[in-house]
C-alpha cells in the first residue's frame, strides 16, 4: 500500500505530461501577419487564399479603412484581426453579385493529436456565410443574420473535429456576396479564433515511463 501511494503522485505527474496542451500555431486570424498583428490595407494575407470554385482565386488583401467606408457599417479594425477580401473598396471597386467566394486558410496539427483539437471564434462577412468545410467537409455552419455589422461565434462539434488528421488540415469559409438593388457589392470576410488547441503527442521517453509505472503498480496490487 505504501509504494502505491508513493507512486500515485508519480503517475499523476507522468499522465499530465502526456496529456498537455498546445496552441494550434499556424492558425491564424484573417488580415494578420507571422506575429498575429493587423496587417495595413492593401497588404496580402500569406496565411489565407481564395480557392476555387470560389468565383475568384489567389491571395485576398487585407481591405478595412480606419476611420473610412467600409467602417463603418462593417465592424472596426482591431489589432489582432482584419477584413480581407478580393480588392479594397476603398480604391478600386466592388465585385459582382450573388457570387460565392471560398476562403480558405491551412494549418497543421504535426506533433499534436486531432481527437483533442478544441477550435471556436467568432466571423463577420459581406455578406452570408454559406457554409464553413473542414477538409473540404460542410460543418453546415451558418450566418446570415449579423453580416458584417456584428459578430456571431462558431464552434466546432467532435463529430466536426473527427473530420481532422495529423500534418495538413485545410478551413474554409464560404461567403456570397449580395445586393437587393441588383448592384454590384463588395465581399469580404473577418474570423478571429478565440480558441484553438490541441494535447501534445507525447514523447516516447515520456509514454515508456508512464508504462512502466502502471506495469509497476500492477504487479506491486497482484502481491
Amino acid at each position: 500500500m505504501l509504494k502505491s501511494l508513493l507512486l500515485a503522485p508519480v503517475l499523476i505527474a507522468l499522465s499530465g505530461a502526456a496529456a498537455s496542451a498546445a496552441t494550434i500555431s499556424t492558425l491564424f486570424n484573417t488580415g494578420v501577419d507571422d506575429l498575429g498583428v493587423a496587417l495595413p490595407d492593401d497588404a496580402p494575407d500569406s496565411h489565407w487564399t481564395l480557392v476555387a470554385p470560389g468565383a475568384m482565386t489567389g491571395s485576398p488583401l487585407a481591405v478595412t479603412s480606419a476611420g473610412g467606408f467600409p467602417v463603418p457599417p462593417w465592424l472596426a479594425d482591431s489589432a489582432t484581426s482584419a477584413w480581407i477580401g478580393t480588392l479594397n473598396p476603398t480604391a478600386l471597386g466592388p465585385t459582382d453579385i450573388t457570387r460565392e467566394y471560398h476562403y480558405q486558410t491551412t494549418f497543421s496539427l504535426a506533433g499534436l493529436i486531432p481527437s483533442t483539437a478544441a477550435i471556436t471564434g467568432q466571423t463577420s462577412q459581406d455578406n452570408f456565410l454559406l457554409d464553413v468545410l473542414i477538409n473540404g467537409n460542410s460543418t453546415g455552419i451558418t450566418e446570415s443574420a449579423v453580416s458584417f455589422g456584428g459578430w456571431s461565434e462558431f464552434s466546432f462539434s467532435a463529430e466536426h473535429i473527427a473530420l481532422l488528421s495529423e500534418g495538413d488540415n485545410t478551413l474554409t469559409f464560404i461567403v456570397q456576396s449580395a445586393t437587393t438593388d441588383g448592384t454590384d457589392d463588395y465581399t469580404s470576410l473577418r474570423v478571429e479564433f478565440l480558441t484553438k488547441t490541441a494535447d501534445v503527442i507525447p514523447e516516447p521517453s515520456v509514454a515508456g515511463l508512464l508504462a512502466l509505472a502502471c506495469l509497476s503498480l500492477l504487479r506491486r496490487r497482484r502481491v
